[in-house]
């Protein structure tokens, strides 16, 4: 399976077009699925910053939020307000968006072909695995659990 991350919200950048702020987001591209992982602090920053990666917000199918902390889901209703939909939160977390399918996780749970939660870690953060047949990659928002959080 091919995929591709692209990293579209750091705290640093390599790259001086891309804005650099307190968070993180990246986009994973499946030949099934577009997933935003994580929304970074500031949707305009994010949407700015997938704007100049040649990534349309409108081709995001499913976003999935690894923790309730700010800078990793502060852009989420902003987002959602110009493109709903679907959303993968950790059961811990209520985000206030209307309008939207919001899908609290607790176990592991399949999101789209070739793609998993964990399911929600030590109460508080989830991470995703993405299954290339041969091995998998996780990608997580801080590894938080079993951290005083």
């Amino acid at each position: 399976m091919h995929t591709t991350v692209s990293i579209v919200y750091d705290n640093t950048s390599r790259d001086p077009a891309l804005l650099a702020d307190w968070g993180f987001a990246c986009v994973v591209k499946t030949p099934d699925r577009t997933v935003l992982f994580d929304t970074g602090a500031n949707a305009t920053i994010l949407q700015r910053n997938m704007h100049h990666l040649g990534i349309d917000p409108k081709s995001i199918d499913t976003v999935f939020i690894s923790h309730a902390h700010f800078d990793h889901a502060g852009g989420l209703a902003p987002f959602l307000e110009q493109f709903p939909v679907d959303v993968f939160v950790p059961q811990s977390f209520r985000p206030d968006c209307r309008d939207v399918p919001i899908h609290p996780v607790n176990t592991p749970l399949p999101i789209g072909p070739g793609l998993f939660s964990t399911g929600e870690v030590a109460g508080f953060e989830q991470a995703l695995a993405v299954d290339y047949g041969d091995a998998y990659a996780l990608i997580v928002g801080c590894s938080h659990p079993g951290a005083a959080h």
